[in-house]
């Protein structure tokens, strides 16, 4: 391992015993060394799945994407406005007195490149209520998801729907 491949670790390793830190609130010698015990051991046990190449990013250029500023910070009120939408939408068919679903699995082929930008959509779309990201096709930009109710508007509404976090994620990256 070269100084390159340590930084992430040394990183990684730092945050989650900051981590052990906060949430056990205990500072004494035997406790912050099982502290640095537990740590190593997380990150022998996921640092190849996770981190250490595992996921090859390199044909795409940048594994991470450039944000915009002025967007980045209108983000998480537009995902707000989404949660409660769909929230209100999945409470409302949970309490009709005869509950008619029409649950499916589609395929939304999108247009975001940025591979982890569009692991964020699939994170975004598992977040929102009556949607499930079920599998990705990152190669071909294509996202599985589980749709709770179609409604009346279908497949189509659905999609609609996913294509506006698409669309603002779209707006974030440069």
């Amino acid at each position: 391992m070269g100084n390159s491949s340590l930084k992430p670790l040394a990183l990684l390793a730092t945050a989650l015993f900051c981590v052990w830190i906060a949430t056990t609130g205990r500072a004494d010698i035997p406790f912050l060394l099982t502290g640095i015990v537990v740590v190593f051991a997380v990150i022998r046990a996921t640092w190849a799945t996770f981190f250490a190449g595992a996921h090859d990013f390199s044909h795409r250029g940048r594994p991470w994407p450039a944000f915009r500023l002025l967007p980045l910070l209108s983000y998480p009120f537009f995902f707000l406005l989404e949660l409660v939408s769909a929230t209100w939408q999945v409470a409302l068919v949970a309490l009709q007195p005869r509950i008619d679903l029409h649950p499916a699995i589609i395929r939304v082929d999108s247009r975001i490149q940025n591979r982890t930008a569009l692991v964020l959509l699939a994170n975004e779309i598992t977040l929102t209520p009556g949607t499930l990201t079920i599998d990705a096709d990152i190669p071909r930009q294509g996202l599985y998801i589980h749709a709770l109710d179609l409604g009346k508007d279908g497949i189509d509404g659905v999609k609609g729907q996913i294509r506006r976090l698409e669309h603002r994620m779209e707006g974030l990256i440069r």
